[in-house]
């Protein structure tokens, strides 16, 4: 099939993807607040391959904006399960791609490379809460100009349970 003049393909880094990130990147630097990253680590017992403890010993600050602008907007605050009521407040965070892995990876390490991780935590130092990625999506808004430029990642608030914290 002939390529249209209309619809170029992009296979490159292109001026124009480098202005549409340049422009993400100052549209969350002035609309975004700043926050801190606390990536997960686990101690593993290796004898049964089971997580024994999850520790929190870093933390990155790095400016994030807030999608969710309803506060919690999951799909019911309070919901019945096995143990009781449960509580499931949900709110949408995106980061720059290009801020994620300069400033983030170049200062710690992540499990997965080059992308936040689902179980880390952002701590939200206005209003001191503590959520925990559930879900990262990374196709959204899907290939603009052919690349994508934002991580959009979906947190609940954190109940913690075992966990060890000192990230200083």
């Amino acid at each position: 099939m002939a390529k249209s003049q209309y619809f170029p393909q992009y296979g490159g880094r292109t001026s124009g993807q480098t202005l549409v990130q340049d422009l993400i990147d100052e549209q969350i630097k002035l609309f975004g607040q700043d926050v801190y990253y606390v990536p997960k680590t686990m101690l593993i017992d290796s004898t049964v391959d089971d997580v024994i403890l999850q520790k929190y010993e870093d933390s990155v600050l790095i400016e994030m904006m807030l999608i969710n602008v309803e506060g919690f907007g999951g799909s019911s605050s309070v919901a019945m399960s096995k143990f009781g009521l449960t509580l499931s407040d949900e709110i949408t965070y995106a980061v720059s791609k290009r801020r994620w892995i300069d400033y983030v990876e170049t200062q710690i390490d992540t499990r997965i490379p080059n992308v936040p991780n689902e179980g880390d935590l952002i701590y939200v130092p206005m209003t001191k809460n503590l959520y925990e990625i559930k879900y990262v999506e990374r196709e959204v808004p899907f290939y603009q100009l052919g690349k994508n430029y934002i991580f959009s990642m979906t947190c609940e608030l954190i109940q913690n349970a075992d966990n060890y914290f000192d990230t200083g």
